[in-house]
């Protein structure tokens, strides 16, 4: 599984979208799996236009850094990742999201092993472990 885009900083764009289509479907044409990785701060209204650009790309999934995307793709009906940038700690908000089309969950890099440990408890508890 390989996670394409820029995630971090809006400032470097030297790769635009079209660009990491285009080397999304060179990876996939010989057997990877992508998943196309959305900002964690949206901006300016040219970043919206091309989270839906990723968003209705068509063909690969999306990771959600950012509710925003979630509900776009939430709108479409289109699985997601639910990101690491997103604020998700404690199962009532997988829940939530596995609701919205979450397929994968990455934990904030904030989070402990006891607190990851708690939470998968929580999801058990909820009966969700297994769905993502």
């Amino acid at each position: 599984m390989i996670y394409l885009g820029e995630a971090v900083c809006s400032k470097r764009r030297a790769t635009k979208v079209g660009d990491w289509l285009e080397m999304a479907k060179s990876l996939a044409g010989s057997g990877k799996q992508i998943v196309l990785s959305t900002l964690a701060l949206v901006q300016a209204s040219s970043e919206l236009g091309e989270l839906k650009r990723y968003v209705e790309n068509g063909e690969f999934l999306i990771e959600a850094s950012d509710l925003g995307v979630v509900n776009m793709c939430a709108e479409r009906k289109l699985p997601f990742v639910a990101g690491h940038a997103l604020n998700c700690y404690n199962a009532v908000t997988l829940k939530i999201l596995l609701k919205q089309g979450m397929m994968r969950w990455c934990m904030p890099v904030e989070l402990s092993r006891d607190w990851l440990v708690n939470l998968l408890n929580q999801c058990d508890e909820l009966g969700i472990r297994n769905q993502f």
